[in-house]
């Protein structure tokens, strides 16, 4: 085990992790590759192992999937997934969020949707950050764990 593997499994109890969009994708259409780490990833905060954060932007990111648009009943569960799963705060963007988001953008010349993402677990003082998206491993306010480098 590497030690970023050794990071994901020893998370310690009550630790704040902010999941990005890719978390809730991977598991939503069941990817081939991510999803029982995904799927993993999103029972430890369920079942209390960790607190977990996101950003009302992975909400928008997982329902606006091509498939959904026809898809009703899927995109139902999805919503009502993010509305009632245990564990997990689905984060606004209020005014602290935008202006940390502004000096990320800024300084890591990142998309707005990134920036929001980072900001909204540098707000909620995230103590680790869970993606697969490489451009995060540029920003570290917070801790990063990037899934392709654990596999």
């Amino acid at each position: 085990m590497n030690g970023q593997t050794d990071l994901l499994t020893n998370i310690p109890k009550e630790s704040k992790v902010f999941l990005d969009s890719m978390i809730f994708i991977y598991t939503v259409e069941k990817n081939p590759i991510y999803y029982n780490i995904a799927y993993s990833i999103i029972d430890g905060m369920e079942t209390g192992k960790y607190l977990g954060y996101t950003s009302v932007m992975s909400l928008i990111e997982t329902l606006a999937k091509k498939d959904l648009r026809t898809n009703t009943t899927k995109y139902d569960y999805i919503a009502a997934f993010f509305a009632n799963v245990g564990n997990l705060t689905v984060a606004k963007i209020d005014h602290e969020i935008a202006y940390t988001a502004t000096g990320l953008r800024r300084n890591y010349n990142v998309s707005v949707p990134d920036a929001i993402q980072m900001a909204t677990a540098v707000v909620n003082k995230c103590d680790l950050f869970i993606t697969n998206d490489a451009v995060f491993k540029t920003m570290q306010p917070v801790r990063t764990l990037i899934l392709d480098d654990i596999m």
